[in-house]
């Protein structure tokens, strides 16, 4: 009984996580398409992370989501190779089953040139290559995004995208059913 009262006083919490989680799942499967070239099967991955969440949530682990920064820094590393997934793994293990002491023996300045890299390709992608690809007013909102997640935070960004991409969605919906047939 009070294992009940307690989960229904978390209920609006846990559907607070479950919402952000199902869309930063959803955005990043979204970014990774596009960001890759290919198509990616959204209904797989979201089982996929349900089911890896669940595994983890009854071993006390914590919720887990796909990273866009790290994936397509694997995919960057070996195109068509399994490897930094495996290596990724393995690391994961071994600190897992107690060898996390020897991460601190990473020099800090190649971990942070990694990470550089990566978010500075990104940003190349989607600010400078972006601009040539996509239409004005979706290349301001994507540009709107990066500033609000730069200021505000990533949960705002994402907010403010949703935002004013439904609104354009919706002002040309209305505008295409305002013309003559």
């Amino acid at each position: 009984m009070l294992f009940r009262s307690a989960l229904a006083a978390e209920a609006p919490r846990i559907g607070t996580i479950l919402m952000i989680s199902v869309l930063t799942l959803l955005l990043g499967t979204t970014s990774m398409e596009l960001a890759a070239g290919t198509e990616i099967d959204a209904d797989r991955e979201l089982r996929v992370s349900g089911v890896a969440n669940v595994a983890a949530g009854l071993g006390g682990g914590l919720l887990g989501l796909t990273g866009m920064s790290l994936s397509m820094l694997g995919r960057n590393a070996s195109k068509d190779s399994r490897m930094p997934g495996i290596v990724a793994g393995l690391i994961c293990g071994a600190a897992a089953l107690g060898a996390a002491a020897w991460i601190d023996r990473l020099p800090v300045f190649v971990v942070a040139a990694l990470l550089f890299s990566n978010g500075t390709g990104l940003l190349v992608e989607w600010i400078w290559r972006g601009r040539a690809k996509l239409p004005a007013a979706d290349y301001l909102i994507v540009v709107l995004i990066v500033v609000v997640v730069g200021m505000a935070g990533f949960l705002q960004g994402v907010a403010i995208g949703i935002d004013r991409k439904s609104t354009r969605l919706n002002s040309s919906h209305m505008s295409e059913s305002r013309m003559p047939s």
